[in-house]
């Protein structure tokens, strides 16, 4: 019954708030979040229905669990997205009926509002990311608060989105949205070395076939041709009942079976390794500074022993 009352109310303020709230949505945690991180420059970073503000650290979209509902940051109808020095999301209302927080009163570090129906189908909202070179997608969200505590991520010129394990309807047409606004600006998954993370990855394709997978693959945590296996055992989990049954389904797939690079790697899966094993071999800022740019395309001086630069699409 509270969880109920609890809907209800967040149902009767959907309309200020600018998302569609559920029963089931509020259980299962399906409110999507981003963020967008860029080198300081000077030219304006905002989604915004008035002007851009300063070029900071851009903006958190992601799903939350349901004991931090009430910690969203969801903003009227007719406000602005606004960057400000520190870091500091604006939230500014525009208008004169404005409510907007005083400064004192705003929480450091990223802030964000959720990924509603508004967003992506309002006229009056322009996303605008200048500076970013790529779109990464990660499977996981604790892969995604881990780059977002980095500080070396800041200097990355990208748009981290995640889906928190298979994504919504929602997730995938912001990305779609992206794609349709920047299309010169290539998006790639990373997920689990498992075979759910490939099941991911082939749902996101589904319905934006333009993304690429990168990773985890078999060579990623070491230079060695044993690749996973041999670099770091105690980081491997062993594959369950249910994730051999599901390589089998996947390998079984046409789109699989006409996809070389997709299908070895599947099949070479007999333990699995999660994103989170990059932050144990290469620590927060190798992983930033090297891998990852490696990875995506970034840089072209990272190091050539910072993890495989293989794609598969």
């Amino acid at each position: 019954a509270g969880l109920r009352d609890a809907c209800g109310a967040l149902q009767k303020s959907r309309l200020q708030l600018g998302v569609h709230v559920t029963e089931k949505g509020l259980v299962g945690g399906r409110i999507s979040f981003l963020h967008f991180s860029h080198p300081l420059n000077s030219s304006g970073t905002s989604i915004s229905t008035g002007t851009s503000s300063s070029s900071r650290t851009s903006l958190l979209l992601r799903r939350q669990q349901p004991q931090a509902v009430d910690s969203l940051q969801l903003l009227p109808p007719g406000s602005q997205f606004g960057f400000e020095d520190g870091g500091l999301l604006s939230t500014t209302p525009l208008g004169p009926s404005s409510h907007a927080s005083p400064p004192e009163e705003r929480r450091p570090g990223p802030r964000g509002a959720a990924i509603s129906e508004a967003l992506l189908s309002d006229p009056r909202l322009a996303l605008s990311f200048h500076g970013a070179k790529a779109i990464l997608v990660v499977e996981k969200d604790t892969f995604f608060q881990h780059l977002l505590q980095s500080a070396a991520f800041t200097a990355l010129p990208l748009v981290l989105v995640t889906g928190r394990g298979y994504p919504d309807v929602l997730t995938r047409r912001f990305l779609q949205r992206l794609h349709r606004e920047r299309p010169e600006t290539p998006q790639f998954y990373m997920g689990d070395f498992d075979p759910d993370g490939v099941a991911i990855f082939l749902l996101y394709r589904e319905s934006c076939p333009w993304l690429l997978w990168r990773g985890l693959f078999a060579g990623d945590l070491s230079g060695s041709p044993a690749g996973l296996e041999g670099s770091a055992p105690s980081l491997g989990l062993p594959l369950k009942p249910r994730d051999r049954a599901l390589r089998a389904s996947l390998l079984a797939r046409k789109e699989v079976v006409a996809n070389e690079p997709i299908r070895k790697e599947i099949e070479g899966m007999e333990q699995k390794f999660e994103l989170e094993s990059l932050i144990e071999v290469y620590g927060p800022e190798r992983l930033c500074m090297e891998f990852l740019p490696a990875k995506l395309g970034l840089s072209a001086a990272a190091s050539a022993g910072s993890g495989s630069s293989s794609t598969c699409t």
